[in-house]
């Protein structure tokens, strides 16, 4: 089962930041989980806390962090091992959810949505604008994790001719 997943995050390092925002999507749309975390004090990157500085300003509508991972967990209960679909996936996205929760019961190998739209004349893999420009398909709320799953899942579709 593939599952498209974003977060957004304080830092571009696990150690340094917190997660924000976690995203797991299937790819018939519908069924998804779309988590806040609500922290009472928050650290991070200048950059990443500029980025998402919309989520910060929502972060009392948040859930407590055990509270999100524990939706988590139920959501991704029963589904058996995952392959993980995203930009960045492993060395981003897993990497903090591995660092502030657990190893996720999934496949050893991901998709990074990226490689599946790279040319040959390309010098290094695309990032999410130009892979929907070269798809043909228009990028909405970038930078929320609920939007950049969905766009993971329409480009990942489109990838296979579905």
């Amino acid at each position: 089962m593939f599952i498209a997943l974003d977060i957004e995050t304080t830092s571009l390092a696990p150690i340094d930041g917190l997660v924000l925002q976690v995203c797991m999507m299937a790819l018939d749309e519908s069924d998804f989980i779309d988590v806040r975390f609500k922290y009472d004090h928050v650290y991070g990157d200048p950059v990443a806390l500029a980025m998402n500085k919309g989520l910060l300003e929502t972060i009392h509508t948040a859930v407590e962090p055990k509270v999100a991972w524990n939706a988590i967990d139920e959501w991704l209960a029963g589904r058996g091992k995952v392959t993980f679909v995203g930009k960045n996936i492993e060395k981003f996205d897993l990497a903090f959810i591995e660092y502030h929760h657990k190893p996720l019961n999934r496949h050893h190998c991901s998709v990074d949505i990226g490689s599946l739209f790279l040319r040959k004349d390309d010098e290094v893999v695309p990032n999410l604008e130009l892979c929907c420009a070269r798809a043909g398909i228009e990028l909405v709320g970038l930078h929320d994790a609920y939007y950049d799953a969905l766009t993971v899942v329409k480009l990942f579709k489109k990838f296979r001719g579905k």
